[in-house]
């Protein structure tokens, strides 16, 4: 199904420059390649949007950091059937609670712990916060990774 804006780009226009260069010139026709179109324009937007998203995060996080800032990890499988790690940082910007998604990350193996602490310790590694904690989501992490409580950064 066409969407409005793709039947104008790829409809419409291509209609248009045939009708110019028949009536007018070639070189006529061509000028209307210089009209930026939607579906550009969004790609550049939100291409503009995401260059620096990460350095945005972790500054906010930093910027309004409380006591402890806390990292949740959980595992996900995608349409591929292969496994993936999300780390959300908790954190308390304006005495309120923020939660952010700065970290998607595909497990090579399974959704074992080994291999979500893998993860997370390159995380870690990427980005240094004091004070943070590294919580377990359920019952099973406590199995995976031989940990009674959690795990705590060094």
């Amino acid at each position: 199904m066409l969407v409005p804006h793709v039947i104008v780009e790829e409809l419409i226009l291509l209609l248009a420059k045939i009708i110019i260069s028949a009536i007018l010139e070639e070189k006529t026709a061509n000028e209307l390649n210089i009209m930026s179109s939607s579906i550009k324009y969004i790609k550049n937007y939100i291409a503009d949007m995401s260059v620096n998203i990460d350095e945005q995060l972790i500054e906010n996080v930093i910027l309004y950091a409380s006591r402890y800032n806390t990292l949740r990890s959980d595992e996900s499988t995608d349409m591929c059937n292969d496994a993936n790690s999300l780390t959300f940082v908790r954190h308390e910007p304006d005495q309120t609670t923020g939660e952010d998604l700065p970290f998607c990350q595909h497990l090579r193996t399974n959704t074992a712990g080994e291999a979500i602490l893998e993860v997370l310790d390159i995380f870690r590694r990427l980005v240094i916060l004091s004070g943070t904690v590294a919580r377990r989501k359920h019952g099973r992490a406590r199995a995976a990774t031989e940990t009674k409580e959690g795990l705590w950064s060094r």
